[in-house]
């Protein structure tokens, strides 16, 4: 093998080597983010989780400098962008403005990671004391850890490091919404009550007055099903009306002397009804049965209603999974009528939906759009329109392809093979094939994959394979079936042709009238894809390809 060749060679694993840690970086910076944005922050199992998602960034980082120092300056030149500043200072934590700012100062992390922490803190000189104590924690972990590498430091040495920084926000809110009297009902409310404002001299306190009949409070509702419900106040955040009250209950009896006792209670005026703010946990184990409790009557109301797609004649207008619901019509007015049913739903029941996270998406007609896509609105807000969604952890675009869906699935098991690979180098090969039957041989949602281009599917099928030959060991350019056999795993279009079956048994012997109608049409689309598969002959975007050969 000559000199160019053996470069070639080297060159292209530090390519895919970085490509693989650029996946795994991308996955956990979004996860952060979530964490970050989305949980409360102050709980302690949601700081662990931040740190050592922090720790695992900072691994991905510095392997990827170190990858780029060990190569050749002209790749190095090649890959500049590599690892990328701006998504590391995204994950220290730092707001939009200084990483504007520090992106405008310095030209790779390379050169941030030389500064010394009195220049970090003059390259953001307007920021935030937190994001520049963020920004030189961080730097000075990724060094540590970089130098570790360089020096070719041990496992046992680089466990014992704390890569963490805190990126979180050490004085945000809690995450709730409460609704507060105005400064005047406040103070009306307490001496309706029998309480006393803040500004007035204590007075003695007047005999408890007649129970008041009980007023319904609806359960107001927004994010998720549970939102409402699954905050619950703490100690020192209690209301004011329910100290006041208090108080009154335990109020002494009134004297002959003392003031008139006050108007019965029928004649007070009351506030405002406003929604409860503690209930359910969320996650809790009757939060379910709670959740099934308000959408069973709603999802009765849309299936019954004329309105909305039919398929043999059965309604298959809404779909509803926990909390997440479709809603599917082959016209405007039908969406409209299904949109309107809910928001009564809503406001009889006394629920909000989150408008932020409804879209809208109109599927096309031999790959055309309509000229002009209406508007339409939930709860007096217009939904946003898209051309691609996450349901269910599956990626549904506007042209019903599944090219998007199988990449997604190509990047997770990109991160892991590469887990499994560096957590578990030294064990067994028994242990290694157990491990990537486990992991890598999920394939979520594979057999729905219906319409897709040869070079989609092919790269998760090199994906698959190349995983297989680093987890243990093997040549690139070794025989796929060959080792596939000798370890008795599965190959690629295996595992497909197996969940591909699983599903159809299922379909076949669901009791579920819109899955019957699919089994029933054996000459839907997506009932001939299964039997292909199956037989061994795949249909790649309407053009059948050569039989799959199967392993003994």
């Amino acid at each position: 093998m000559d000199a160019e060749s053996e470069y070639e060679i080297k060159r292209g694993d530090a390519v895919q080597m970085i490509q693989t840690i650029q996946s795994m970086i991308d996955v956990s910076a979004e996860r952060l983010k979530g964490l970050r944005t989305q949980c409360l922050t102050s709980a302690e199992l949601t700081q662990q989780e931040i740190r050592t998602l922090e720790g695992k960034l900072v691994k991905h980082f510095s392997h990827q400098l170190a990858i780029k120092a060990r190569i050749g300056e002209e790749l190095a030149r090649e890959l500049g962008e590599v690892p990328c500043l701006a998504q590391w200072l995204r994950v220290v934590g730092l707001s939009p403005e200084s990483i504007e700012s520090a992106c405008s100062k310095v030209s790779n992390l390379e050169a941030l990671r030389e500064r010394s922490e009195h220049e970090l803190r003059a390259l953001l000189p307007r920021a935030r004391d937190e994001e520049v104590r963020r920004l030189c924690r961080a730097m000075q972990r990724l060094r540590t850890y970089t130098d570790a590498i360089a020096r070719g430091a041990g496992g046992a040495e680089t466990a014992e490091m704390q890569l963490y920084w805190d990126s979180w926000e050490r004085q945000r809110a809690s995450p709730r919404v409460r609704t507060r009297l105005s400064h005047t009902e406040h103070h009306e409310h307490h001496r309706a009550k029998g309480g006393k404002s803040p500004t007035e001299q204590p007075a003695p306190a007047p005999p408890p007055a007649p129970a008041a009949p009980a007023v319904e409070t609806p359960i107001s509702k927004s994010r998720s099903h549970e939102s409402q419900l699954s905050v619950r106040p703490e100690g020192n955040d209690l209301s004011d009306n329910s100290q006041s009250s208090a108080a009154a209950e335990g109020s002494p009896p009134a004297s002959p002397h003392e003031d008139p006792p006050p108007k019965p209670a029928n004649n007070i005026n009351h506030n405002n009804v406003y929604g409860l703010e503690c209930g359910v946990r969320q996650g809790g184990i009757t939060s379910p049965k709670l959740f099934n409790l308000y959408m069973d009557e709603l999802i009765g109301e849309l299936s019954s209603m004329h309105a909305g797609c039919y398929v043999d004649g059965k309604s298959c207008n809404n779909f509803s999974y926990a909390d997440d619901m479709v809603l599917l019509s082959p016209s405007t007015g039908g969406l409209v009528k299904l949109l309107g049913a809910c928001e009564q739903y809503a406001e009889k029941h006394g629920l909000k939906y989150n408008v932020t996270k409804s879209e809208i998406m109109i599927f096309k007609t031999e790959n055309k759009l309509p000229q002009e896509i209406p508007s339409f609105l939930l709860c007096k807000n217009e939904l946003n329109c898209v051309t691609r969604f996450k349901y269910l952890g599956h990626i549904v675009t506007d042209d019903l392809k599944d090219d998007e869906d199988i990449e997604r699935e190509r990047r997770a098991l990109a991160v892991r093979a590469n887990m499994l690979a560096r957590r578990f180098a030294r064990c067994t090969r028994e242990v290694k094939v157990t491990l990537f039957r486990a992991y890598c041989q999920s394939f979520y949602t594979c057999s729905l994959w219906v319409n897709y281009t040869q070079r989609a599917i092919n790269s998760l099928r090199v994906q698959y394979n190349n995983a297989f030959r680093m987890l243990l060991g093997l040549p690139r350019h070794c025989s796929a079936s060959g080792m596939f056999a000798e370890a008795r795993v599965d190959g690629f279009h295996a595992i497909v042709r197996k969940r591909t079956a699983s599903l159809l048994s299922r379909v076949r012997g669901s009791t579920n009238n819109i899955l019957a109608v699919i089994a029933g049409r054996l000459d839907g689309p997506i009932l001939k894809h299964w039997v292909s598969v199956i037989i061994g002959t795949l249909t790649v975007c309407g053009k059948s390809s050569r039989p799959i050969a199967t392993l003994p």
